[in-house]
């Protein structure tokens, strides 16, 4: 349990990035912990900036399903800020043409 590892050494092992783990598979571990008869304070945790970068690196379907866990420990308002905040990339077949219409968008023809 978390509760046995204290604060200190939770925040070392989650920020060493040591941890081997796919995306998506260390955040149903994290909520699990907000439960129980000792919870811990997921809040705190997901502040985290390793928890944060897992939350981003997560696919859609995988991270609705953490809605009901994340909702069973108050964190579900948490996670969806967290996502909305998170960089993510997007799928490109051709990198140089989806820059060129994103620069096309943002100015709209204002430079021609």
């Amino acid at each position: 349990s978390a509760q046995v590892l204290g604060h200190g050494l939770l925040d070392e092992i989650l920020d060493s990035g040591a941890l081997c783990l796919e995306p998506g598979e260390l955040m149903p571990i994290v909520l699990n912990w907000g439960l129980g008869e000792s919870p811990v304070d997921v809040r705190r945790i997901l502040e985290k900036a390793y928890i944060q970068r897992e939350i981003a690196a997560m696919e859609d379907t995988p991270f609705m399903k953490l809605q009901p866990l994340a909702t069973e420990v108050n964190c579900w308002s948490i996670l969806q800020e967290c996502r909305q905040k998170c960089k993510r990339g997007e799928h490109t077949t051709d990198a140089l043409y989806s820059l060129w219409e994103r620069y096309e968008a943002a100015f709209d023809g204002e430079l021609r």
